[in-house]
């Protein structure tokens, strides 16, 4: 997928994805019909009924929700705890990036003349190993700012388009004239979104180092 982090924390923080499953759970008790309804058209057609588990005084091995029919129990037991969960998950994996996205949107070309270096010296700190001296930063990140103060009609036809984000930004960024705004540009590009790419890369490599081979002698 052609998304960074900014994109993705951006997109769920503001007003779309959590808010939108907020007011799912905050009207569950109707937002609920529609879905109990197409499942009992579903389970009708696989000659089946959906109907609540047994109930017992003292339940130790799944949740016992008291219900008085069958679509409030699924309702209370399913649908209200995943979303819930949904939620948590959603918070807990963007909310927590917030700053530092935003730290380094600093020198995303579109966002760049609306802020200062203080505003990024937090992520300077953060990866002041991959940087060069703070000395020569500032002075790059105030012709990093001039180059897209002027405007984007000069140069090359990279740098005509203004870019509103860091995979966009990084294509721009002339390496040589400017290292180290490249590097935080690289760095806001490839931090991850999820984990799934790290994930289908120990797939792949047991591919090649199989059990077998790695209990050969």
């Amino acid at each position: 997928m052609n998304i960074d982090l900014f994109d993705a924390v951006s997109n769920v923080s503001r007003p779309n994805v959590i808010a939108l499953l907020r007011d799912e759970r905050q009207n569950a008790e109707t937002r609920f019909v529609d879905i109990w309804n197409d499942s009992t058209a579903l389970a009708q057609c696989a000659q089946t009924e959906l109907v609540k588990p047994r109930q017992a005084s003292r339940q130790r091995h799944r949740a016992n929700t008291p219900a008085d029919n069958n679509e409030e129990y699924y309702r209370r037991a399913c649908y209200i705890p995943f979303l819930d969960s949904l939620i948590a998950e959603l918070e807990s994996r963007f909310t927590g990036h917030y700053e530092a996205v935003c730290r380094l949107a600093c020198v995303i070309s579109r966002f760049v003349n609306k802020y200062t270096y203080t505003d990024l010296q937090p992520a300077v700190h953060l990866y002041a190993q991959f940087l060069a001296e703070e000395v020569l930063l500032t002075a790059e990140f105030h012709l990093w700012q001039q180059k897209w103060k002027s405007g984007p009609n000069s140069g090359s036809l990279a740098d005509r388009v203004i870019s509103c984000n860091a995979l966009d930004a990084l294509v721009a960024c002339n390496r040589e004239l400017f290292p180290n705004m490249y590097t935080l540009l690289f760095i806001a590009a490839t931090l991850p979104v999820t984990t799934s790419s790290a994930e289908r890369t120990f797939s792949r490599l047991k591919r090649v180092k199989t059990y077998l081979r790695s209990t050969m002698s």
